[in-house]
């Protein structure tokens, strides 16, 4: 039920005040009257009123000294100034002091007190409304900052062309940056992000179109020079419609140490399965083909003798080939390239030829000048994503052809496996499983990335594009 609006009318004519409550009454107000200032401080002292109306000359004091007088003994309630013909100049000047309109007792006094009073009453009801608008709105600002503040995740919130609007306690520590060095700032033009700015607006662009929640990982420098690998997830605020700007919040973590420790324990099992590959090679192809020896040695002096137990030699020989060659390729997968600098290239065409040979599918290697990457660690990187797209080709896929490519141009070089079978399922090609994980993982050791993406008309394409420098991006110091 909405509460009915109660008036008070101070004027020292009798007779005028007790028809203006008479006429507020009928208009659906609570009215009261009182003659003089000190009827209506003893009526405030017990009621309140939402607005009052007050005659400018009182016979105890003057309008003004009643508002006065009124501060203590409640909070002031808005007020109209009553006036008598003449006095309009006075009336004004009390509206600079806090009255919200005037009447002039003329022949239309009595017609526009309900109209003006209403007007009033309309006028305090919206700027009250405002007020708690702002109120809210301040209480929610203040609850969002002190949220931006504790949290011990990065916050930055960017514009849509990517300059900086907030940048909280944790995003200062981690850069070394306080929010006034960078605010409005375009974050891939500044140093905290070493001027890449390639994964942020490409970033940027792909929210706008989709404003769902998007992942990026990417390096930021600390003023000092450090670097530091954090995991964002960027959310699109859009343009209200009414001239407010778009907004791109994004929360990063800090995953250096994690980013680190992975890259160690890859590295370790990595050096693990060199190191059984050599023994393989060194120890059990030494000793089968010890075997293989022995064995053709006994097939000649049994060439002579029984037809049976030569045929038996014959088989000893064709099997411990056979199982010389099956443990080299084992010991070849385990330790795919070799230390030289052309390692890569040798590497990928034998993978090329085995995989022609296991699976009957025609594959074909690709390298019209050589790249050379020197860095082993980097090349067995690169190997293993060669050699889980042509798995996925062959498994998932139901290749008929598969091509590798290795090509370089200006400090940047690519790898790309493309085969012509059904295409990898969308929710392969958009998700996280452990083959595409590993190899965007790998991409991203060696300071690439990785594009998985189908051909048309069928086919899948893997692209891994990474500069030839030895440019990891996941070593860091703190």
């Amino acid at each position: 039920m909405i509460p009915i609006p109660t008036i008070l009318i101070v004027d020292d004519d009798r007779g005028l005040a007790r028809l203006i409550e008479k006429l507020l009454r009928r208009e659906g107000f609570n009215a009261f009257s009182v003659v003089s200032g000190t009827g209506a401080i003893e009526w405030c002292e017990s009621n309140k009123a939402d607005l009052l109306l007050i005659d400018l000359k009182l016979p105890d004091f003057h309008a003004d000294e009643l508002i006065a007088r009124l501060e203590p003994v409640s909070d002031p309630p808005p007020f109209i100034i009553i006036t008598g013909q003449g006095d309009e100049r006075v009336a004004v000047e009390m509206m600079k002091r806090g009255a919200l309109d005037y009447l002039v007792k003329d022949a239309r006094f009595i017609d526009l007190v309900p109209i003006v009073v209403r007007r009033t009453l309309s006028n305090l009801e919206k700027d009250g409304l405002l007020r708690e608008a702002e109120i809210r709105l301040k209480n929610e600002h203040a609850f969002s900052a002190a949220v931006l503040e504790a949290s011990g995740a990065l916050m930055l919130v960017m514009d849509s062309k990517g300059a900086v609007v907030r940048f909280n306690h944790t995003c200062e520590v981690v850069t070394g940056f306080c929010l006034e060095e960078v605010l409005g700032t375009v974050i891939w033009e500044s140093s905290i992000s070493n001027h890449s700015g390639e994964p942020w607006w490409k970033s940027i662009e792909d929210i706008e179109r989709n404003p769902l929640s998007f992942h990026l990982e990417n390096v930021i420098s600390h003023k000092g020079g450090r670097r530091r690998r954090i995991s964002w997830s960027l959310a699109a605020l859009p343009p209200d419609g009414q001239g407010l700007p778009g907004f791109v919040i994004a929360s990063g973590i800090d995953i250096t140490e994690q980013r680190n420790l992975e890259t160690r324990i890859l590295e370790v099992a990595e050096n693990e399965q060199r190191r059984i590959g050599r023994d393989l090679h060194d120890g059990l192809c030494q000793l089968l083909g010890g075997i293989a020896m022995m064995a053709s040695a006994l097939r000649k002096k049994l060439a002579h003798g029984s037809l049976e137990d030569m045929e038996t030699a014959s088989d000893i020989c064709h099997y411990t080939r056979e199982a010389i060659e099956q443990a080299r390729m084992i010991a070849r997968g385990l330790s795919p390239v070799e230390l030289e600098t052309n390692g890569l290239n040798s590497s990928l065409q034998e993978l090329a030829t085995m995989t022609g040979k296991i699976s009957s599918i025609e594959c074909d290697f690709v390298c019209e000048s050589p790249v050379l990457i020197a860095d082993n660690t980097r090349a067995t990187h690169l190997y293993r994503i060669a050699q889980e797209s042509i798995g996925n080709a062959v498994r998932h896929g139901r290749a008929r052809t598969i091509r590798i490519v290795l090509e370089a141009a200006g400090g940047m070089a690519t790898l790309s496996v493309t085969d012509d079978g059904t295409g990898m399922e969308s929710g392969y090609l958009s998700g996280n499983g452990m083959g595409l994980e590993s190899m965007r993982y790998r991409a991203a050791i060696i300071g690439g990335t990785l594009d998985v993406s189908r051909v048309h008309p069928n086919g899948t394409s893997v692209r891994c594009s990474f500069p030839l420098e030895n440019r990891t991006h996941l070593e860091f110091g703190i």
